[in-house]
């Protein structure tokens, strides 16, 4: 079995995500730091465990071996094995080698083996996905399922059954596909239906395909359904089955062109099942086919709101011709039905003939659905001529619909509008309020410069609308001297008031403040100083600032690594290894 390295992680790349938008929490969020021990460190962690009376601190310790994240920790774990007595802490042991396998394989040995037949369940579990695992001896393996009572062995067997590539032999499991136990026959009936070249040639299968019992059914349906290839006349068969989860499988089946005419039966409203129709039109969105396109078309009248969210989706991906978007400009954006998808599938498409209907349909909608999306979608076309009737919806008193009309504002970027950004950038609504500052900086306009000052300022106000200030400074390419001072400011200075001290902003706020002088540093040399001179601080060894708290974290520091070989030039910017942590050691702690 090929081993599988432990995963390396690393810091998030800001500057591509800059260019496309503000910085906030989501987009420069870091992973969790993953802990490690030295191969000498898990040596000796081996060596205390058998010092260690307690059961109970040895199992701590063996889960701390599992968080060390080093291969090394797992042939020590299995010699372990041979030597520990208490049955619990065996059972510890087995899931950690099961839980560390994609980081090594614990071999070809014995010492697994004779755990098929432990008295607890969890042991014989680990003990026999091990041995699938590493494709040992599978004839045990099986003879000990054919006895086995346990939901959680058998479960646990079967699903290493199905994600390994030496499967056993079809002989070696038709015998346990006539088992009377509906998981065991189900499971089995799921690794047949995952590793047979042609599933449909199985008699076996074409019988089990209208069992009686459901369990044994949903395990056929969910593995064919995973199969690029095969198995059509199986599925065409579950398709018709009485429960709707079985049926939904074969809904979401990897598509391929063969199935088309199953999605197609599948995603009709005869099928009372929500959850079947919506599979249905997901898998029609990858099929691009002149009737996938019509089906999907039907779908967005759907009854239920899901079926319509997934069918306007896959149309959108299946991009249709102008013949068809045409098409539904003069059909299905004219029926209520199925028009607020239509309008979301023409302005994702930028299909500009679309934008006088959408605008008709704005100018008299009362339905905040319908008015969301078709100002989103004129703002996707870019049609100008809307703007008037966007700007009343500015009165609305959903915010979706604030923010919406805020977004398209920024687009049209017209004089006439700006007055109406201004108003809703102080919109009680904080995402309304952040989404108009946004928009500022999509005008490039120095109307605003004021209003992003005092945005820069707003200390009690959400990090994000001071990110997006920064970045939409940025974007207008204005540098007056007060905005300037305000940036270096926040990214340097602690100004967020917290009880009765002060404290530095979020790290991409000060980072989107570094940013924006770096960007504006291109025509101003007062800007591109105090870029420099904010990243040298930020990048040199930590300065002891207020209260001991430091100027800059790890992570802040090497955002600024970036911004500073962004604001040399470098077209390429290299990932930097996130950081590992020592993990806690109860026994260390203990000695």
């Amino acid at each position: 079995m090929k081993l599988i390295a432990a995963l390396v992680l690393f810091y998030p790349l800001i500057i591509p995500v800059w260019k496309n938008g503000p910085l906030n929490g989501d987009n420069t969020m870091t992973p969790e730091t993953r802990p490690f021990l030295t191969e000498p460190e898990v040596r000796t962690q081996f060596e205390l465990f058998k010092e260690i009376a307690d059961p109970s601190v040895r199992s701590k310790m063996v889960f701390e071996l599992v968080r060390s994240n080093n291969p090394a920790a797992v042939p020590l774990m299995t010699r372990l094995l041979d030597s520990e007595k208490d049955p619990l802490v065996k059972t510890d042991l087995l899931k950690a080698i099961f839980n560390m396998r994609k980081i090594k394989a614990c071999g070809k040995t014995n010492t697994i083996k004779r755990f098929l037949n432990d008295p607890h369940p969890s042991s014989r579990a680990y003990a026999a996905a091990l041995m699938v695992d590493n494709s040992f001896d599978l004839d045990s393996v099986l003879a000990a399922l054919r006895k086995e009572k346990s939901k959680f062995v058998i479960t646990l067997a079967f699903k290493e059954l199905l994600l390994t590539p030496d499967a056993p032999a079809e002989n070696q499991l038709l015998e346990l596909l006539e088992s009377d136990d509906p998981l065991l026959a189900g499971e089995t009936a799921g690794v047949l239906a995952a590793s047979s070249k042609n599933p449909d040639e199985i008699q076996a299968l074409a019988k089990i395909a209208e069992d009686q019992r459901l369990t044994v059914r949903s395990e056929l349906a969910a593995s064919l359904a995973k199969r690029k290839y095969g198995g059509l006349s199986l599925l065409s068969t579950l398709a018709k089955d009485e429960n709707s989860s079985v049926r939904a499988f074969v809904a979401s089946s990897t598509p391929n062109a063969k199935r088309l005419s199953l999605y197609l039966e599948l995603s009709k409203d005869i099928d009372w099942e929500v959850e079947v129709r919506r599979l249905a039109a997901i898998s029609l969105g990858l099929l691009d086919d002149p009737k996938s396109i019509a089906s999907l078309r039907k779908a967005i009248a759907d009854t239920s709101a899901p079926v319509r969210k997934a069918a306007e989706t896959s149309l959108i991906a299946l991009s249709p011709s102008e013949k068809v978007l045409n098409g539904i400009i003069a059909n299905e954006l004219a029926e209520k039905t199925s028009r607020a998808a239509a309008v979301t599938v023409l302005g994702s498409l930028k299909f500009a003939p679309a934008a006088p209907e959408i605008l008709k349909i704005l100018a008299e909608s009362k339905n905040d659905d319908v008015t969301l999306r078709s100002i989103k979608a004129l703002g996707q076309l870019k049609y100008n001529k809307a703007r008037a009737k966007v700007m009343k919806r500015a009165e609305s008193r959903n915010p979706s619909i604030r923010s919406a009309v805020a977004k398209t504002l920024g687009v049209f970027a017209e004089k006439k509008s700006f007055n109406t950004l201004l108003k809703l950038s102080d919109d009680k609504t904080a995402t309304v309020a952040t989404e108009a500052v946004k928009a500022m900086g999509v005008t490039k306009s120095s109307f605003f410069n004021t209003r992003l000052l005092r945005a820069l300022k707003q200390m009690r106000s959400s990090a994000e609308i001071r990110s997006n200030a920064c970045w939409s400074i940025a974007k207008t390419g204005n540098t007056p001297a007060a905005a300037l001072a305000q940036l270096e400011r926040l990214a340097l200075e602690q100004v967020i008031p917290a009880m009765e001290m002060m404290e530095y902003d979020s790290d991409f706020v000060r980072i989107s403040a570094v940013l924006a002088l770096v960007d504006l540093g291109a025509k101003s040399p007062a800007a591109k100083e105090k870029a420099a001179r904010a990243l040298e601080k930020l990048t040199s060894e930590s300065a002891a600032g207020e209260f001991e708290a430091e100027i800059a974290g790890d992570t802040l520091k090497e955002f600024a690594r970036q911004a500073k070989l962004y604001m040399n030039g470098e077209k390429k910017i290299p990932q930097t290894p996130y950081p590992t942590t020592k993990p806690t050691l109860t026994a260390t702690r203990m000695k």
